[in-house]
């Protein structure tokens, strides 16, 4: 078991040393620290929709289903777009419009985590998740607005809180945690009863493997948060604080999902600024928890 905890302590230190890819640093270069991020120049929103969406292989124009009792021959939209940018720019003008003071409606505090399991921590946290999920409302009733109301009874709109959570991540690094499918299955096999309990995590190739042990190899602890008796008291407080602030919200599925994959991560990056010691990381904890869970392979 120690030998296995050290294992992924090496895993977590090589991770912290990678730098952001030049792509991400674009991305992060035109949103971070402009001036009031250009929340309210509808023609930099509607870019800046279209350039991390498309980047991130999650773009809302991808943003709704047919109904089922949708006829073949109904099935037309004119306003579907040619890539132009008429939809982008009509979704970031009903966002300014509705929100007319952006910032605040998404009401982020950009002041990041001190990851220790602080009153602080979870409140940040809680501002995150609200504001993805509010910023997630924006974009399907903005997409609804751009179809029009007759188009739009033909149709169910796709959560967007992927695209969101990529989006306000990059105006917001160390504030807010990213969630898609990868992410989420890695966060998922990472702190499953069976990882914890009888398999080990290697590094090899780039990639995190997660396999059952074998004889004689040491098993489990990979939830390393139990291993660390500095955390475990503190780490029960917060957990129950955080739980009393999800029921309160009385969220849909999709944000309890979401609001459950930040809580683990931010327990991946507690256990990141853990082992990184006195050595900052290249990039915000946010982006390196990213990083983990991309990387995890299941066997």
């Amino acid at each position: 078991m120690i030998e296995d905890v050290k294992s992924f302590e090496r895993i977590i230190r090589e991770i912290i040393k990678e730098n952001c890819s030049f792509g991400n640093q674009l991305l992060y270069d035109i949103c971070v620290d402009k001036k009031e991020q250009q929340w309210g120049n509808f023609g930099v929103l509607a870019d800046k929709i279209w350039l991390i969406g498309r980047s991130y292989a999650a773009s809302p124009e991808r943003r709704y289903t047919y109904k089922s009792e949708c006829k073949d021959k109904d099935r037309t939209n004119d306003n579907v777009g040619d890539g132009t940018g008429e939809y982008f720019e009509s979704v970031a003008k009903y966002i300014l419009n509705t929100a007319k003071n952006t910032p605040r409606t998404i009401n982020i505090l950009n002041n990041g985590y001190l990851f220790d399991f602080s009153n602080s921590d979870c409140e940040t946290l809680f501002i995150g998740i609200n504001s993805v999920l509010k910023f997630n409302k924006l974009i399907v009733n903005a997409s609804a607005n751009y179809d029009g109301i007759e188009f739009a009874n033909k149709v169910n709109y796709r959560n967007q809180v992927s695209f969101c959570s990529k989006f306000l991540h990059f105006h917001f690094p160390e504030t807010i945690f990213i969630i898609d499918s990868f992410s989420k299955k890695g966060a998922s096999y990472l702190f499953s009863k069976g990882t914890r309990t009888s398999a080990v995590v290697k590094h090899s190739n780039g990639e995190v493997k997660i396999s059952n042990a074998k004889k004689g190899e040491p098993k489990g602890a990979i939830n390393l948060l139990l291993d660390y008796q500095a955390y475990v008291s503190n780490y029960k407080m917060f957990k129950k604080e955080f739980v009393k602030k999800l029921e309160e919200l009385k969220l849909d599925s999709h944000g309890i999902e979401y609001a459950k994959h930040c809580l683990r991560a931010y327990k991946i990056a507690c256990l990141f600024k853990m082992f990184s010691e006195d050595e900052l990381p290249s990039c915000s904890y946010p982006r390196i928890v990213d990083t983990l869970l991309l990387k995890i392979q299941s066997i």
